[in-house]
């Protein structure tokens, strides 16, 4: 019999007899695409046992979201690997948040008078970062709340009973995370208790995840160059929050050990202790995404940038597209880093420029940072050397009259593309911070309006660094910036769309004289 064909809904899921719930995960897992990490057991356990979807299931960002399709219509989301967590009603969307979440869940049920349960089901990594143990300790002096927080313990190296009977919590476990029998026998139990409680299953992942291969694009020539710098300067040293594959230092990790540190999930450690090795006279490289780079804003400004130390940033996932959606996604990237003090924001637009500027944060003294996106770039050929690029500097890419497009970083190739449909001046900024005030100023002059183009938010973002230094310098010009707005999952300007804005607002037939400014 097929099971999935007669499950729609969780308490459908329930009606069933424990003993063909073995037979449900060996069709889940038939369904699965064979990449799929398989907390499958736990998730049909977690459904089984617990009154969903009126008792929440926080599933952690770090987590596989597959197990949270269960509750709205197995046939219809099967196979949904990506994302799939939306059919639960809540997915935390950054690593290490779902106990924060679950507990707050929980407390509002004890206050409302609910017999409500919220579970958490939280990685072993991401139980690393300080938000995880902050959620543990306030939860674990919260009588009557119906809290149970499930370790999915992915190598079972994790000393869990001492975690949880230090901060208060009723511990249980270890659970073979691959009985579902063993799970529902355990999760129930859980369930008769109302109180916070922490159950410890190791899942060893039958089926791994492909390592990311960081092969041609930005993240590979990110990946070449640290290796190549690390050869050539051995204070170098290499700190991420990511796994290897996920921040492209898996080949840094083979070939210099010693000097490469993955911290887990807990970014604000990692900037911290990235900046103590810095005041040693260290020269760290801090490889991380945009969207969790905003998690340690504090300790950015605070223990980097105000102790005036030297430190390089590596920021991948920059703009409109992220690791995993909208969640990941960082499009105020630009306007949270460049208002920080005594720091350098450099944007490539193409994997050679990447490196070379890599290069150039690297050898500034003091903070620097390149963002670029994930993923492929315009395929240009990358240079071997070590060469960089003319610090605080653009460079004009197209002549052109009338109309100039100031470009910022993955921008330039449609920008490019829009300034040959309108023949526009093309400038390939380069620089978020500092600015090239001249250039700026020299294109101001030179024609009778300016257009930004960025991969972020047009509010507080490079262009808005472009009407600062117009509005400094006393030049009135009409300035267009486009971007991305504040709506959720914002896509970038494309060419098509860059030269309709243009012609929209400054419509062919209506030139003016440049006046002389400044």
């Amino acid at each position: 019999m097929n099971l999935l064909q007669v499950i729609d809904a969780p308490a459908e899921l329930r009606r069933l007899p424990r003993a063909q719930l073995p037979a449900l995960t060996r069709e889940l897992r038939q369904r699965l695409p064979s990449s799929t990490p398989d907390p499958i057991e736990l998730a049909v356990a977690l459904h089984y046992v617990f009154d969903t979807p009126c008792d929440r299931i926080v599933w952690d960002g770090q987590q596989p979201n597959d197990g949270g399709v269960l509750p709205a219509g197995l046939r219809e989301q099967l196979g949904a690997a990506s994302g799939a967590g939306a059919a639960q009603g809540f997915c935390a969307a950054h690593p290490s948040t779902s106990i924060s979440a679950a507990l707050g869940i929980a407390q509002a049920a004890r206050l409302r008078g609910d017999a409500r349960h919220a579970v958490a089901v939280i990685g072993n990594e991401a139980m690393r970062a300080g938000i995880a143990f902050e959620a543990l300790n306030n939860g674990g002096v919260a009588p009557g709340v119906r809290l149970l927080v499930v370790l999915n313990d992915t190598d079972g190296s994790t000393p869990a009973a001492a975690l949880a009977h230090s901060l208060g919590l009723h511990y249980a476990g270890p659970v073979d995370g691959h009985n579902v029998d063993t799970l529902v026998a355990a999760l129930d139990s859980a369930r008769q208790r109302a109180q916070p409680q922490l159950l410890h299953v190791v899942n060893r992942k039958s089926r791994e995840r492909a390592p990311a291969q960081a092969g041609h694009g930005y993240d590979g020539a990110f990946a070449d160059w640290l290796c190549d710098m690390a050869a050539a300067d051995p204070r170098l040293v290499a700190v991420t929050p990511a796994r290897g594959d996920a921040s492209g230092m898996t080949r840094f990790a083979k070939s210099f050990p010693g000097r490469c540190f993955e911290v887990g999930g807990a970014e604000q450690h990692a900037v911290t202790f990235a900046g103590g090795m810095a005041a040693e006279g260290l020269k760290p490289v801090v490889a991380i995404d945009a969207a969790f780079l905003r998690r340690a804003y504090d300790q950015l400004i605070h223990d980097i940038a105000l102790q005036r130390l030297d430190l390089t940033f590596a920021i991948g996932g920059a703009g409109s597209a992220g690791i995993g959606g909208a969640p990941t996604a960082c499009p105020a990237d630009i306007a949270c880093l460049r208002c920080i003090p005594n720091m350098a924001l450099m944007a490539p637009s193409d994997e050679d420029q990447c490196r070379r500027m890599l290069v150039t944060a690297y050898r500034h003294p003091g903070l620097a940072a390149v963002r670029y996106p994930h993923g492929a770039g315009p395929g240009v050929t990358i240079g071997g050397g070590l060469d960089g690029v003319e610090f605080g500097r653009g460079e004009r890419r197209r002549p052109g009259r009338r109309t100039a497009i100031l470009a910022f970083g993955a921008m330039l190739a449609p920008g490019l593309a829009a300034g040959g449909d309108l023949d526009a001046t093309v400038a390939d900024m380069r620089f978020i911070k500092p600015i090239d005030t001249a250039l700026v100023l020299q294109l101001a002059h030179e024609h009778e309006q300016l257009v930004t183009v960025e991969d972020g938010a047009v509010m507080g973002g490079a262009g808005a660094a472009v009407a600062e230094a117009l509005a400094a310098a006393g030049v009135a010009r009409p300035l267009l910036m486009l971007g991305l707005d504040d709506a959720p999952g914002a896509v970038g300007p494309d060419a098509a769309g860059i030269a309709r804005a243009i012609r929209l607002r400054f419509p062919p037939g209506q030139e003016r004289q440049v006046a002389n400014d400044g």
